[in-house]
């Protein structure tokens, strides 16, 4: 009998914890059907607004890939007119060459053709032996595009640029943008240490020259440009200089 009651009494226990356990669920929905009732019109608001900003962002990449892509076909033609003109030179080329790098900087300054553009403008400007001119196209592209794989070398045109102009100081600002790691990583640096070092001697700053021409074999022990550092750190310390050689 005393099992007969305990069974009976498990069973009714079992029974009245899933009629809570109904209750409880019937509850629950009874509360979510009248939330969703009384907030229709703003949940209603709300999934619009969410459609509305993955359409909208959808469409935004769109057009800001179709914009790339029209920059990339227009750095393309100038890099092709660019070539063209290397072997020709003529006065229209060159004319129609400029047009076409600001229409397209003035349409898509941000873009990857700009960052094209603005290199073939520099070399244009270089080759042209237009060096102020080939300075600022350089200085506007670093400017521009500071983490782009072409800034170590605006930068090192830049500086030739200045000195070509007769201004060994302003050169010197300009490389040492590179020493500093602005354009980093780039394979213009031991080059840039190199010429800083040798504007240095130049002005009789041999300490500093020799700072330079060390850190330069330190850092680039494997470059062209240590060669010739190591050639200058051994000349100035003969000359009574002092290096960490």
């Amino acid at each position: 009998m005393t099992g007969e009651k305990k069974t009976g009494e498990k069973k009714t226990g079992e029974k009245k914890s899933a009629e809570k356990k109904n209750r409880e669920q019937v509850s629950l929905a009874d509360t979510l059907k009248v939330f969703l009732g009384s907030h229709r019109k703003p949940l209603f608001g709300i999934s619009i607004a969410l459609i509305a900003l993955v359409f909208a962002s959808v469409v935004a990449y769109q057009v800001h890939h179709n914009r790339q892509e029209q920059a990339a076909r227009q750095a393309e033609e100038i890099s092709e007119s660019w070539l063209s003109w290397q072997n020709e030179q003529d006065d229209q080329s060159e004319a129609d060459i400029r047009e076409a790098i600001e229409t397209l900087l003035a349409a898509h300054p941000r873009s990857y053709g700009a960052l094209r553009a603005l290199h073939i403008l520099m070399l244009l400007e270089w080759e042209m032996e237009r060096f102020e001119e080939a300075e600022a196209a350089g200085l506007r592209l670093a400017e521009a595009f500071p983490r782009s794989h072409l800034t170590g070398a605006a930068l090192a045109t830049a500086a030739a640029a200045a000195e070509e102009q007769g201004d060994p100081a302003r050169a010197r600002e300009i490389l040492s943008r590179i020493a500093r790691g602005e354009g980093s990583p780039t394979a213009e640096e031991p080059r840039a240490l190199f010429n800083l070092g040798r504007l240095a001697e130049e002005l009789q700053d041999y300490d500093e020259a020799l700072e330079y021409y060390n850190r330069l074999a330190g850092d680039h022990p494997e470059s062209n440009w240590t060669k010739l550092a190591r050639n200058r750190i051994i000349w100035l310390t003969s000359q009574g200089g002092s290096a960490n050689t």
